[in-house]
């Protein structure tokens, strides 16, 4: 009786079943997602940088004689990133993977413009190379927001500034005018006989 109870009570009992390769398995899962999602991402950012350099490719056709050294409007070799000009990129934000137009400053880069469409973005290129160009040109007024721009980054090394043939600079300004200098003389001739006069008198000496 006590054999058949003993038996019993061992078909009850849920054997014990090791899983100390949960965790691994579990950092397995995690690794595969991961870089399932960086290869998602890169491929995002491929193409939003692909479609906007084509439309600078384009761009870069239009482009004046003489300008095409100025602009590239092409992909950074193993970068990633769009080449405007010298001094200034396009590039991706890192969460958002929004466009964004790039200058760099003497205090760090700025962002001229960020925004996620990418014909809103070209067209925003367009206007940033046009006003360098007529800048270049020497038809922008003076005191305009780009030349300000140029003032704070310093003079780019591939413009030169055109000179105004009917621009005339003023004469040079003497330090002194004519009157102070006059009565200077006036004065000095005074000082110098009323001199004169008191040495003659005490050399003569009393009379």
């Amino acid at each position: 009786m006590s054999d058949a109870s003993d038996a019993q009570t061992d078909s009850k009992v849920i054997p014990m079943v090791s899983r100390a390769g949960r965790l691994s398995d579990a950092l397995k899962r995690a690794r595969a997602r991961e870089q399932t999602r960086q290869r998602d991402q890169l491929a995002v950012r491929e193409g939003r940088l692909a479609a906007l350099a084509d439309e600078l490719r384009a761009m870069a056709d239009e482009l004046p004689a003489g300008e095409a050294e100025r602009f590239a409007l092409l992909r950074a070799d193993g970068q990633e990133r769009l080449i405007v000009d010298a001094l200034t990129s396009i590039d991706l934000h890192p969460e958002t993977l929004d466009y964004r137009l790039v200058r760099q400053r003497r205090d760090g880069p700025d962002v001229l413009a960020e925004m996620s469409d990418r014909d809103a973005m070209a067209d925003r290129v367009a206007d940033y190379v046009a006003d360098r160009i007529v800048e270049h040109e020497g038809l922008a007024p003076a005191g305009i927001a780009v030349s300000a721009e140029r003032d704070e980054t310093g003079p780019d090394r591939s413009e030169t500034e055109t000179p105004d043939p009917d621009r005339i600079d003023p004469a040079p300004r003497s330090g002194m005018g004519f009157w102070p200098g006059f009565w200077l003389f006036v004065l000095g001739g005074v000082c110098a006989a009323t001199a004169l006069f008191t040495y003659a008198w005490l050399a003569a000496g009393p009379g």
